[in-house]
């Protein structure tokens, strides 16, 4: 395997415990390409299951719980299970090689952040135990970030042709089940890891993006590399991880998503003239408010609303507004912005317009959802129309934010 030299009678690299001679090498000499997709693929998937075990030994239980907020851009837990038959998934990928938490984001001051990813520190543990190949996986993974891949060819059932849209590269990426169902100018999102001529995914989107969102791919690279045009650098993908991620989560809900969000398109809510204009007490950071809210926005990133936000003359946050809403509706119907979120960090105050009490209503409850203990519900502004009273079970714990 390249640089990778192992004799006849000793353990095969794919951490099977079996003797190199009687495991992959056999296949190796009937068919090498196939041999080695397959000794790839099978040492990844016993790699995975060593980090999840590691995981749950080392990694705090809260910590957990924070890194799913963190991945899905500060939305509620999904109470993700470290089950072993399931972890070849992004945001598995992304625990194992990219979560270093910050503590000034944690909802608990005591807990312990450790300052590097899971799978660096698994491979500075004296009982590591991990075979050759596994760990040249993961010095390969800790390098390189997520990004989207614009398929250019298929060979059904064998590979894929496909190009890196955020960092230029080329890729014939060996896959089989994936790609019989793949076709020309589809995107993918996930983490490629160019291992021995045999470039493969350690994880990818469970659903392609259609090639319509291709524009919007290019545009968003640009953004985060303003004023300049070429390709990211290894360094930068994973310096823009949080932008990038919420670049795919905002593409994917505006190409498939049925959740609420897209819900609240003026089109799909009741006809109405009555204009709402609510206010709420900011009770945490304004800069963990405006990440949380972010992929509410109509028609900006992350990266974009920031770079529209009012600083101080030390270059601090104190104010941004952006639409928010659905740019169409589910049937593919161009739609307005539902209203607009302002966040001020000089009041302390988020307020939002909305061009009707059941949108301003649907707003309100992803706040609370985005922002648990981040913000609280004051009153309507005047010539407003007031909200529904609610029960006090509904009303917001109020929590201290480091």
């Amino acid at each position: 395997m390249g640089g990778l030299k192992v004799g006849r009678n000793e353990p095969c690299p794919c951490g099977s415990g079996r003797k190199h001679k009687r495991c992959c090498a056999v296949q190796r000499r009937e068919n090498p390409e196939e041999a080695l997709w397959e000794e790839i693929s099978r040492t990844n998937d016993e790699l995975l299951k060593h980090l999840a075990r590691f995981t749950q030994r080392t990694l705090d239980p809260r910590l957990f719980a924070e890194a799913e907020r963190e991945f899905y851009i500060w939305a509620e837990p999904t109470h993700e299970a470290l089950d072993p038959d399931a972890l070849n998934t992004l945001f598995f990928d992304w625990l194992f090689y990219r979560f270093v938490p910050d503590p000034w984001e944690l909802r608990d001051a005591e807990l312990l952040a450790p300052d590097e990813p899971i799978a660096a520190r698994w491979l500075r543990a004296p009982e590591i135990g991990a075979s050759e190949l596994q760990i040249h996986l993961m010095r390969i993974g800790l390098t390189r970030g997520n990004s989207f891949f614009a398929i250019r060819n298929v060979e059904s059932g064998i590979r894929l042709h496909v190009d890196d849209l955020l960092t230029g590269e080329s890729f014939m990426i060996a896959e089989r089940e994936g790609s019989q169902a793949a076709e020309v100018g589809m995107i993918l999102f996930g983490h490629v890891v160019p291992f021995e001529g045999m470039p493969h995914l350690l994880a990818c989107s469970p659903v392609p993006l259609p090639a319509r969102l291709l524009p919007d791919v290019i545009a968003a690279r640009a953004a985060l590399i303003t004023g300049e045009d070429r390709p990211l650098e290894l360094e930068e993908l994973i310096a823009h991880d949080l932008q990038i991620r919420d670049t795919y989560f905002r593409l994917t809900a505006a190409a498939y998503d049925s959740n609420t969000v897209r819900a609240a398109s003026p089109q799909s809510m009741p006809a109405t003239s009555d204009e709402a204009r609510w206010l709420f007490r900011l009770e945490c950071e304004a800069a963990r408010a405006v990440r949380a809210l972010a992929p509410l926005a109509y028609d900006r990133t992350l990266l974009q609303i920031m770079a529209g936000a009012e600083t101080d003359a030390d270059g601090c946050f104190e104010r941004v507004r952006f639409a928010w809403g659905v740019p169409e509706t589910p049937g593919g119907v161009a739609a307005p912005p539902a209203g607009s979120i302002e966040i001020d960090a000089r009041s302390a105050r988020i307020s939002i317009d909305a061009h009707s009490v059941e949108l301003a209503g649907l707003l309100r409850r992803e706040i609370e959802k985005r922002l648990p203990g981040g913000a609280s519900f004051i009153s309507a502004l005047p010539d407003s129309h007031s909200p529904p009273p609610i029960g006090s079970a509904q009303k917001l714990r109020r929590t201290s934010i480091p």
